[in-house]
């Protein structure tokens, strides 16, 4: 199987390609097939899925977004720094 990328080591399942300070690695999964990329200080789904809308909300709003749902501004945090 051809991989998207040269590895820097192996974590499991998944290959794993040092970047930058700023791309701190990207992440390749052998069985699903997925990419990630794991930013440095930055949101994840995991920082903000205990938040209440009201967080969400605060959160969005300083960060120069636009108020919708939790959901859309959940997505529009992610990847965004801290």
């Amino acid at each position: 199987m051809r991989k998207p990328f040269k590895t820097s080591y192996v974590d499991g399942d998944e290959n794993v390609m040092v970047v930058d300070e700023q791309i701190k690695e990207i992440r390749f999964n052998i069985k699903s097939r997925d990419l990630s990329i794991v930013l440095d200080d930055c949101y994840t789904q995991e920082d903000l899925d205990g938040l209440s809308w009201q967080g969400i909300k605060k959160l969005v709003i300083a960060k120069d977004g636009s108020w919708t749902s939790k959901s859309d501004g959940i997505e529009y945090l992610i990847g965004r720094s801290k």
